[in-house]
């Protein structure tokens, strides 16, 4: 029940904005939840009948829960949205006006980012937000270098062409966690059609205390399952050779958060996971750019608690950067005040 209250709000404020329910349905899945929650869901919307309702016996993972509303679903874009996050009262009517206007594989949405404890809003950023203009049209090669750092891989800032999702065959990971890479990434390198708007549709809301992202000590590989994955489709794809740099330079940055932000004692088991992976797919440090190299080639030459110490070096180091320029900034604003 932690955000059933949310999800109830968030998908009431869309009616208010919905001038016809034409093309529209909703698929709420119930993903094995032990109270109460299935219950109201059921009594909240049962007069809606464009909302759709399926219920796990288990609880399968978001991956499976994702699949699930896919095979169920019948229009012609699909939007994978998160309970815990917060939508624009807007979101489905424009989403609504936009799919039938729009003939594209891919299109994203900007958004903003909620710290839950701090409650400090900032802006989500991607790359191609600087490479490409509000509304033009472009396709992955269009982006010679770092294509996996031109946006984040979460499924829930951009509508999908169901089709386009059927044809390629591209299903989530049946994983507990990081089911999102290996989906929008792979989907990102097949569409021929890629654009974006200027408007902020969702808040993620980060630092949640029941979230996937904060429970991944419990499924600590998933990561390297999920990078592993990503690397057999670009080899059965015929694209692994023309983004091999790119590959390797993106799983030590994406293996490595993992490590710098995982809780607990898993730290230990995904320390050697991480070095083992590391070691059997990079033959070549040449191939990395420099902080990737300096990260791979520290990394496989120390233990786990040498490099836990060396993360805590960094992180109050860090920490302390932020804070002398917080404390200039202050300086400045307290001199022109």
């Amino acid at each position: 029940m932690h955000y059933i209250d949310r999800i109830i709000n968030n998908i009431n404020n869309q009616f208010l904005n919905l001038h016809s329910y034409d093309g529209i349905e909703i698929i709420l899945v119930d993903d094995g939840s032990t109270d109460n929650t299935l219950e109201v869901i059921q009594k909240t919307f049962s007069l809606h009948p464009f909302v759709k309702i399926i219920s796990n016996t288990q609880n399968f993972g978001p991956g499976n829960a994702r699949n699930r509303g896919l095979d169920n679903a019948t229009g012609c874009y699909v939007l994978f949205l998160d309970a815990d996050d917060i939508y624009h009262p807007q979101l489905f009517s424009l989403c609504s006006r936009l799919a039938p206007e729009i003939n594209l594989d891919i299109l994203i949405f900007k958004a903003t980012r909620l710290h839950s404890v701090a409650n400090v809003t900032t802006d989500i950023h991607y790359p191609i937000f600087d490479k490409f203009d509000p509304g033009q049209v472009f396709s992955a090669k269009d982006i010679e270098n770092s294509v996996f750092d031109s946006a984040t891989w979460w499924s829930w800032d951009r509508l999908i062409r169901r089709q386009f999702i059927l044809e390629n065959d591209i299903k989530f990971p049946d994983i507990p966690s990081s089911e999102d890479l290996f989906f929008n990434s792979s989907l990102f390198l097949l569409a021929s059609s890629i654009s974006y708007i200027d408007v902020k549709l969702i808040t993620y809301v980060e630092n949640e205390s029941n979230s996937v992202s904060s429970t991944r000590e419990f499924s600590a590989e998933c990561c390297i399952s999920a990078v592993q994955m990503l690397k057999d489709f670009l080899i059965s794809r015929g694209l692994f050779l023309a983004r091999r740099a790119d590959f390797l330079n993106y799983l030590i940055s994406f293996l490595n958060w993992h490590l710098e932000s995982i809780n607990g004692v898993a730290y230990f088991q995904l320390f050697d996971a991480v070095k083992f992976f590391f070691i059997e797919n990079i033959e070549n440090s040449d191939e990395l750019l420099y902080q990737e190299k300096q990260t791979y080639e520290y990394l496989v030459s120390v233990n786990a608690h040498e490099y836990l110490i060396f993360l805590k070096n960094k992180f109050y180091a860090e920490k302390d950067l932020l804070a002398r320029v917080n404390a200039s900034l202050t300086k400045q604003i307290n001199k022109r005040a």
